[in-house]
């Protein structure tokens, strides 16, 4: 491990002032992002569980939670970071529910799929209520930090040439295949029940229902 962090320190080096800059870049929205994240624990009537979330700006390869106090964020990612940080919150809110939920329908696999489905249309539904203002100061953060991004080295190219990372391409691109397709399963009937109000479990709990046959031939 210090073997290889050691070897990272030159490129941290080049990189820690703009990650730095794309610091600055966010904390002019943290309040916008504040709104989201607000507005996503309201539209599933789930509380967030600490007072405080950490957002980690990582040169990394992907969003991730950590615990419920934390959340990654990696800027040369091609997913604009308002709707990774997001995203990266709804699993920080929602928790295992759906994973638990999905697990009588489908194996651990595909229980995943359908929890970063899921996520995908809680975080969709949140972005609609915005308004023009908020959404086009978003978007002008973005391309801020966009620009910054362009600086970071590339990583990972060389990896994807060997075996394994051919295979690890090809999970990844199995993975957003299905969680497209559960997406595209459950959105008509997610738009039906958020009308509802229903508490988020049972709305969970019925959106399965309703899809089982679907999540049992995916």
């Amino acid at each position: 491990m210090s073997e290889a962090f050691s070897s990272y320190q030159k490129y941290w080096t080049h990189i820690q002032s703009s990650l730095l800059r794309v610091k600055g870049e966010l904390e002019k929205v943290r309040e916008s992002c504040q709104s989201l994240i607000t507005l996503a624990s309201q539209m599933v009537n789930l509380p967030l569980k600490t007072k405080k979330l950490d957002v980690y700006i990582l040169d990394a390869p992907a969003g991730e939670p950590i615990n419920h106090k934390a959340i990654a964020y990696g800027p040369s990612l091609q997913v604009p970071f308002f709707i990774l940080i997001l995203h990266e919150t709804t699993h920080v809110l929602v928790g295992e529910k759906i994973r638990v939920a999905s697990r009588k329908y489908t194996n651990d696999e595909h229980a995943e799929y359908i929890d970063e489905a899921i996520m995908n249309l809680i975080t969709k539904s949140v972005l609609s209520c915005l308004n023009p203002a908020s959404r086009e100061e978003l978007v002008q953060t973005e391309k801020s930090i966009r620009r910054i991004a362009t600086g970071f080295l590339p990583h990972g190219e060389e990896e994807l040439k060997t075996e394994k990372g051919r295979e690890a391409l090809h999970r990844h691109d199995k993975r957003n295949r299905y969680i497209k397709y559960y997406v595209q399963t459950f959105e008509t009937d997610w738009s039906t029940l958020m009308k509802q109000n229903k508490d988020f479990h049972q709305l969970a709990i019925a959106l399965l229902q309703r899809n089982a046959d679907k999540i049992k031939h995916a």
